[in-house]
């Protein structure tokens, strides 16, 4: 688990979800299988200008967290 200032595509875990949250109110969570098309040292916080809204079309609007799944709980 990294900061999200830190945080590459690559650090993001199958269980993991990008939490994206657009100005028009709709929030989606995005699993790391949705950035395949991307390189993998690209910062999560980047995405932000690369987004675009599926509700209201806009371009770089959104704010992103990253959703760490508990690995913890996992462990038999």
């Amino acid at each position: 688990m990294r900061a999200l200032y830190e945080a590459r595509i690559e650090d993001i875990g199958r269980f993991d979800r990008v939490k994206v949250e657009c100005d028009c109110g709709r929030t989606a969570l995005l699993p790391p299988d949705a950035f395949n098309g991307l390189p993998n040292y690209v910062h999560v916080t980047d995405l932000k200008r690369r987004l675009r809204c599926e509700s209201c079309g806009q371009k770089g609007h959104v704010d992103i967290s990253i959703v760490w799944a508990d690995y913890s709980a996992r462990r038999g």
